[in-house]
């Protein structure tokens, strides 16, 4: 007590600030790295189907998938389970660096590599934010996204979405100090990684008329593209029809796509027609609903976008954009790393006489910090939640899909805020 008494109230907050910090940092460690690198079992798929792409085989084809691991593989490395991939051509290329060895190289690469992307995706976010790392804001985003379960789940599968989230931010810092080209390049290598994360993004340049920014990001992703197919096109790979047979195998009734009750996996969904699927059923007029919602984004989005490159209305704008991508599109939770956005904009915002939106963004932004769909349906499944509530309606519409919700929310609040509050925040 009569040490903390001679510390004064400003070396008390930095004191508490960094033990936050090494908590937070521990816990990234030992939940996303520890665990990425001992499992990464998405992105063995990745792996599999970039190797025999490299291979001069079809990366769609599992048998040929099963046979060029195998080459450079010992039986048992890679992880149990089916290599039927989805990706696009295109992120094979990308992924193929990674992908000339073994599945322990390329395991312990990636791991390294998402280290990387992410360390970059926090000093990105904070420059396009201006929320100075050294300053109290840019510490609580440092440690918030340290402690952000979709980060988290996003290492221990080895997903592309941190990666494909940095450059998604660095392509809008360039934007931002008018780098134009430079940010054209970051937005194609982030539409190449993976297109339905970053497309959305598009919107901004084609509104603001960025030229520069959509020819170099176009030639990125068709420089890439030729790449990709015109390896499989010289050694006769019949890619597309396995492509095709692979996503209608993963839509069907009880695939890993269908927001249905067939899908045991469901849960894990964050996209808007699961929860409204868990709601109505499987009513027609869902995709509808999900095409209001998306057209309402992109109108509120497009208004906001020609606003200017303003801090304030920038990080809005992305952040109607992130939602929207969430929204529309499959998606699981490691991909909500892309709140980064309304997560930067809101801690800009909050404590500065704003608008209450950004305390509501913020808190709806923290919804997502624990994985809580899967921690509530493990608790299901071992029995610690009875039948009686597992199989209510209102757990399997309410709190099974509350993420889902949270989005729709949050969406919500960022199109109020757009449409009702044309100030500027001085952060402090």
């Amino acid at each position: 007590m009569i040490l903390m008494s001679m510390i004064s109230t400003g070396n008390r907050v930095r004191i508490l600030a960094v033990a936050l910090l090494l908590l937070a940092a521990g816990v990234f460690l030992s939940r996303g790295v520890a665990r990425g690198i001992g499992s990464s079992s998405d992105f063995a798929l990745i792996y599999a189907a970039s190797h025999t792409w490299l291979m001069g085989d079809n990366p769609y084809d599992e048998a040929a998938q099963q046979q060029a691991v195998q080459e450079v593989n010992q039986p048992g490395q890679m992880p149990d389970r089916r290599l039927m991939s989805l990706y696009p051509p295109l992120t094979f290329v990308l992924v193929a660096p990674f992908a000339i060895g073994s599945w322990h190289t390329a395991k312990f690469l990636w791991a390294s590599a998402n280290i990387v992307f992410f360390t970059c995706l926090v000093v990105g976010a904070a420059r396009l934010g201006d929320l100075p790392l050294s300053k109290r804001r840019g510490w609580w985003l440092m440690i918030l996204l340290l402690l952000y379960a979709p980060v988290h789940t996003g290492f221990f599968v080895g997903q592309l979405a941190a990666a494909t989230a940095c450059c998604v931010v660095w392509s809008f810092v360039c934007l931002q100090r008018r780098r134009v080209v430079w940010a054209g390049i970051l937005l194609g290598l982030a539409l190449a990684l993976k297109p339905q994360l970053a497309g959305p993004f598009l919107l901004i340049p084609l509104l603001r008329a960025q030229w520069r920014m959509l020819v170099a990001a176009g030639a990125v992703v068709g420089v890439i593209g030729m790449i990709a197919v015109g390896v499989m096109q010289l050694n006769q790979v019949p890619w597309l029809e396995d492509l095709r047979a692979n996503i209608s195998e993963f839509v069907q009734p009880g695939g890993a796509g269908d927001p249905g009750p067939g899908n045991p996996y469901r849960y894990q969904l964050i996209n808007l027609v699961y929860p409204l699927t868990a709601a109505l059923g499987p009513w027609p007029g869902i995709d509808r609903i999900v095409a209001i919602v998306g057209i309402v984004l992109v109108l509120v989005g497009a208004r906001a976008a020609r606003r200017g490159l303003e801090t304030d209305n920038q990080l809005l704008t992305l952040s109607l954009l992130a939602a929207l991508s969430l929204l529309m599109v499959y998606h699981r939770g490691y991909d909500a790393v892309l709140l980064v956005f309304p997560l930067t904009w809101s801690l800009r915002r909050v404590g500065t006489g704003s608008h209450m939106t950004a305390w509501l963004s913020l808190a709806l932004c923290l919804v997502f910090a624990v994985p809580g769909p899967s921690m509530l349906a493990t608790a299901a499944h071992h029995g610690l939640i009875g039948p009686a509530t597992s199989n209510s309606w209102w757990w399997n519409v309410v709190i099974l899909p509350h993420e889902g919700w949270a989005l729709l929310l949050l969406a919500g609040v960022l199109v109020y805020h757009s449409l009702t509050d044309h100030g500027c925040s001085t952060v402090k």
